[in-house]
């Protein structure tokens, strides 16, 4: 089947506190310079190197993050999070009008760029957060349809929590990849291709699933290992003081 509705441009309200300037003006002196220094906007708009597509000739691996207003924040921070400590050039790419996307407990983020700015030539692997009715939105745009069905005939495709049922199996991308996905979403993923782990990967058919919130690590560390390497992945995983459980690329 293919998609044939766009994208709604309706957005969650929010109220955002206001900023406590009495506050910060109490603070020590050297307590006000310990904000990260911003990237500037450059001609194209992005915010920092790691974030810019991949340039021509460059040897680093690059995956871009579709983000629509309902996406689950740690699913989708976190892969962008890793995948740049790991030396992936990761861009978040908002399917919106916008590049301001709201999450599903409306968290308003600024995205890298808009969809239509992305030469998805230039990528490795594209990502889907779960998260509803971020995945349903994704679902529902044929730009997002159109990108992963190519992904999934030439390159990586990854997706956790809802995407994986929502997105790849009503469009039949993956009729014999193994997957897995949230698990209160398991009807809708057959039977046969079903895997109750944290992250499943399949290399017949170069996919990635993975189950929710509180997998997105072992999920981001897996696309590392596939993208940089085992040892990279350690090094990444030593870093995070990994919770037991979570496995650390450090056996064989």
């Amino acid at each position: 089947s293919t998609c044939s509705h766009k994208p709604s441009t309706a957005r969650p309200s929010s109220t955002l506190g206001a900023t406590n300037h009495t506050a910060i003006a109490r603070l020590p002196t050297h307590a006000k310079h310990w904000e990260i220094e911003r990237g500037k906007h450059g001609p194209s708009g992005y915010k920092t190197a790691n974030c810019m597509p991949p340039m021509k000739g460059t040897l680093m691996p690059s995956v871009a993050v579709l983000a629509a207003d309902g996406f689950e924040t740690i699913e989708c921070l976190t892969m962008v999070d890793v995948m740049r400590r790991g030396g992936v050039r990761a861009t978040l790419v908002s399917i919106m009008p916008t590049r301001e996307v709201v999450s599903s407990l409306q968290i308003p983020v600024t995205c890298d760029a808009l969809f239509d700015e992305i030469n998805f030539d230039e990528y490795d692997c594209v990502v889907l957060p779960g998260g509803l009715p971020g995945a349903t939105n994704l679902r529902a745009d044929q730009r997002v349809c159109d990108v992963v069905c190519e992904f999934a005939a030439t390159k990586h495709v990854a997706a956790i929590c809802a995407a994986p049922a929502t997105v790849l199996v009503p469009h039949q991308l993956f009729p014999i990849g193994n997957m897995t996905g949230f698990p209160a979403l398991k009807e809708h993923i057959p039977a046969e291709q079903w895997q109750d782990k944290r992250v499943v990967w399949d290399p017949r058919v170069n996919l990635l699933t993975s189950q929710g919130p509180g997998t997105s690590i072992d999920f981001a560390l897996k696309m590392i290992d596939l993208l940089v390497g085992r040892e990279k992945a350690y090094e990444v995983a030593s870093q995070l003081v990994m919770a037991a459980g979570i496995y650390n690329y450090y056996e064989a």
